[in-house]
């Protein structure tokens, strides 16, 4: 889902763990927040209603992220100079 959300230049948040951390940059392509936490969980979600700036930027930089990490092409690129060593 975080990367679908990525795809589209949308904010994320997410809980840390299941290699959540892998995806999301916290504080740079969205919040990370401790799956016990639900009041940081529900302010992190009021910021980005809020804030719609830091929601665009969120947005775009995770954009930036899915392209150099998560695209066809990205894999392709990656599995290419594993394998030409």
């Amino acid at each position: 889902v975080y990367i679908e959300a990525m795809a589209r230049k949308r904010a994320c948040i997410g809980c840390y763990g299941n290699a959540v951390e892998e995806i999301i940059v916290d504080n740079e392509t969205g919040f990370l927040v401790d799956p016990d936490d639900r009041l940081l969980l529900a302010d992190r979600m009021m910021k980005l209603l809020k804030d719609k700036n830091l929601a665009s930027q969120f947005g775009e930089c995770g954009h930036r992220r899915y392209q150099n990490n998560f695209t066809y092409d990205a894999f392709k690129k990656r599995t290419i100079k594993a394998f030409s060593l």
